[in-house]
């Protein structure tokens, strides 16, 4: 028996309330005894025992930021997100990218992203959702903690809820990517301020509650967004959001609202 098998039997023959891990798997860690028990901490599994590593994603494709692909290969979970972010396809790209190559950043954005997903970075879940397959990503990566998800999480819940207690749920989630002034990919959020002027309209037009509405209004035009914000002259509103849709911001009877294309 080698002395590194050894010192393990005697630490788990020393636990005498606890359980030794299953073969290959890994011991739980970051945990502690209940206060005021003697109960002896969770033995660490040495990281070579802990299990196979994350298979390589292999070469990068040509664009991608190649230090960032790198340490996501070393299972550095914020650099399988930069490294997906570097290559993911901006604006209008199915437009403007043949289809061939519209595909491949897709494919590629969705492959580091699901690293860094599967690694625990929310943001990476989001990037998921919005290059590869949603299913449960936005959820996922809500509880990791990436708000800007939670937020079309709520949004999406707002416009489906058959009852208030579910619109309640919907704002609070909404409310998580308003006060952290997030933004996402989705038009009209993708903007500061969006997400709560989102949440203003919810409280004006289904929760009927004028004060809260009042408080996220002020809090949306802080950030950004103008629509009915207080205005004197059309120059107070400024400059209408790419991903809202006219022509642009008007003062109107002292507020701001937007001018239709139609």
């Amino acid at each position: 028996m080698s002395s590194r098998v050894l010192v393990m039997v005697l630490v788990v023959a020393c636990s005498s309330k606890h359980e030794p891990p299953a073969a290959g798997s890994a011991a739980p860690t970051g945990s502690a005894a209940p206060t005021g028990s003697s109960a002896p901490l969770p033995v660490r599994v040495p990281l070579d025992a802990a299990g196979p590593s994350l298979p390589s994603l292999g070469e990068p494709p040509a664009g991608m930021d190649r230090a960032q692909a790198t340490g996501c290969d070393r299972g550095e979970a914020a650099a399988c997100t930069a490294a997906a972010r570097s290559y993911a396809p901006r604006g209008a790209y199915r437009v403007d990218l043949p289809p061939a190559e519209a595909d491949a950043r897709e494919q590629g954005t969705a492959r580091y992203a699901q690293r860094a997903c599967d690694l625990g970075n929310g943001e990476g879940c989001a990037l998921v959702a919005q290059f590869g397959q949603a299913d449960h990503m936005l959820e996922r990566a809500c509880e990791l903690g990436y708000v800007a998800s939670c937020g079309s999480i709520g949004r999406t819940g707002l416009d489906t809820a058959k009852t208030n207690d579910d619109r309640k749920k919907s704002a609070a989630l909404l409310e998580k990517a308003c006060r952290a002034d997030a933004v996402d990919w989705m038009a009209l959020t993708s903007h500061h301020g969006g997400f709560c002027h989102q949440l203003y309209e919810a409280y004006r037009d289904q929760l009927k509650d004028k004060a809260k509405a009042a408080e996220i209004l002020k809090l949306a035009c802080s950030q950004g967004d103008k629509d009915h914000c207080p205005c004197k002259t059309d120059a107070d509103c400024g400059s209408l959001p790419s991903d809202e849709g006219g022509l642009g911001y008007a003062c109107a009877a002292g507020v701001c609202e937007i001018m239709s294309s139609d």
